[in-house]
Order: structure tokens, then sequence, then C-alpha cells
């Protein structure tokens, strides 16, 4: 059994929801409510919730029987204020081309001089 409150405050939506223990005998079973259910209740009752400004969980079974949940109206337009900044322009660096990788793919080197350090017997 769970009694939830909505209310509107300032261009926010209040929700508070309490719960029975899950020891009591009235109760019906286990109540779990997390941010995700209390937007679908919201939803469903016609509310329009915008940002999470403070977020609970709700579990009986573990003696957390209430929270509230504030989230922005939606439905209310905010008023923004738009500041124009001027950028400098940004000029491109002139691109100098990679001398050692390439160098690196022309060059081979010579792993095994041992030609020259043999020594023949006869």
């Amino acid at each position: 059994m769970m009694n939830t409150q909505i209310e509107n405050k300032e261009n926010k939506i209040v929700c508070t929801i309490t719960c029975l223990e899950y020891s009591n005998r009235k109760c019906n079973g286990r109540i779990y409510v997390d941010t995700k259910r209390v937007r679908k209740l919201l939803v469903e009752d016609g509310h329009n919730p915008g940002l999470l400004i403070q977020d609970s969980r709700i579990d009986n079974k573990y003696s957390q029987l209430s929270g509230t949940w504030i989230f922005e109206d939606a439905n209310i337009v905010k008023e923004k204020v738009v500041t124009l900044e001027e950028k400098p322009e940004r000029t491109q660096k002139p691109r100098t081309s990679n001398n050692r990788r390439k160098n690196s793919r022309k060059s081979k080197k010579v792993l095994d001089n041992s030609i020259e350090d043999v020594i023949i017997e006869e």
C-alpha cells in the first residue's frame, strides 16, 4: 500500500511517497520504487517531469519507507538569456611534412654484417 502526494511548487514537481513496512499485516508484498517508476506515475497522472533535482529510493523490505523526488516542470518555459560573444578567427597552422616517418620507411637496415668478419680456414 503506497501513499502518493504530488504538489507543484515554484516551477517544480514534488512527489512524496510513503509505504507500509514489509512485515506489516496490511502490506501486500514488497514495494520497490525508484526514479523511473516515479516518472511513470507522474506521466500517468498528467504531469510533465523534466530534469531530476532530488533523488530517492523506497524499499519496504529494508526499512526505506518514504522518499521525496523533485523534478523541474517541463511545461513551464524558461526565459533563456542568449549572449553573443565575438570569437577571434582561428588561422590554421601550416602543415609540415613528417620527414622522420618518410625516412624511416625508405631506409633499409642491414642486420647482419657477418660476411666481412668470417674467417675461412682450409
